[in-house]
């Protein structure tokens, strides 16, 4: 059997190569599982790998990882497939593929094809995770869990065990008790404050970073990161999310929600907010002043 794993949702690829590795060694034994990076190996080391009877076990799993970084295996893929002995499994795993390729026709050809795509609802994935082990949660906390950890699916699945075996019955509260808050999550948090004009909530999840040590300098830097991704995706609104999330290397979700956010306002007065950020970044690092007093009097100000 061969299978091509593709897309940049490294917790997907996880679970599914883990799962095809354990079914393989439990069958097989331990010698049946042969891992080759094809960024670092010799061509033909992986035709080796994939096309010769293993010695140590009945059948073997080969596991080729960034298969695309070989242009010599891309060139050569349909010749070493025809030639996987029946006892072999052959797993291909990247990133992406150029599907112009002749080598993205060859697969669609002699593969069974695994999107693994980066999810462009990680509520919905949440309340399906939850579902199958057993637990309950709300949309509106599946929603607040992924804006309060981030939109790793890593990990949000370890966040999603804990709080399961904590209570399978996932309550906002238990999400505050037993999980922390992402940097980068609460700062998008104290964008959509500014954002929506909420000053009460702004200062509250400022000094909710502060609380946690996190530097107003940091905060700078963090606030102009993701003033840099509402720039980017305003300037492409009219592409699809997914189109845009491939392009900026974003989680489809993050894209979706930074939309809603930003509909109403101007790329040019996102270009200005940055500008504005920047001019603040060299003042606290040239001059002596209070940085916790300018910052949020920026945030006040400036953006709100």
């Amino acid at each position: 059997m061969i299978t091509a794993l593709i897309g940049d949702n490294f917790y997907q690829r996880s679970v599914y190569l883990n799962q095809v590795k354990a079914k393989f060694v439990q069958q097989y034994g331990d010698f049946s599982v042969q891992q080759i990076d094809a960024s670092e190996s010799a061509l033909n080391v992986i035709e080796e790998a994939i096309c010769s009877l293993s010695l140590l076990a009945e059948n073997q799993l080969v596991i080729i990882n960034r298969f695309t970084d070989s242009k010599e295996l891309l060139e050569q893929i349909e010749s070493i497939l025809k030639r996987v002995p029946a006892t072999t499994d052959v797993v291909l795993v990247a990133d992406a593929i150029d599907k112009r390729l002749s080598a993205y026709g060859v697969l669609k050809k002699m593969a069974t094809m695994v999107d693994c795509a980066q999810q462009a609802s990680l509520t919905r994935w949440i309340s399906e995770y939850v579902k199958a082990s057993g637990g309950t949660i709300s949309q509106s906390d599946a929603q607040y869990l992924v804006e309060r950890a981030g939109a790793n699916q890593s990990l949000l699945s370890n966040e999603l065990d804990k709080l399961l075996l904590y209570d399978p019955a996932i309550t906002r509260n238990n999400i505050e008790l037993l999980t922390e808050a992402a940097p980068q999550s609460t700062i998008f948090q104290l964008l959509d404050a500014v954002f929506s004009g909420k000053k009460t909530d702004l200062l509250k999840l400022y000094r909710e970073q502060r609380l946690q040590k996190v530097e107003p300098l940091a905060i700078v830097g963090m606030l102009s990161w993701q003033l840099n991704i509402f720039a980017l995706i305003k300037a492409a609104e009219q592409a699809r999310v997914s189109d845009i999330a491939k392009a900026a290397k974003l989680n489809p979700y993050v894209v979706s929600k930074s939309q809603g956010l930003i509909k109403n306002f101007s790329l040019g007065t996102i270009r200005q907010m940055i500008n504005s950020l920047l001019a603040l970044e060299i003042k606290l690092k040239s001059q002596s002043i209070d940085s916790d007093d300018a910052l949020q009097l920026f945030l006040l100000s400036e953006l709100g």
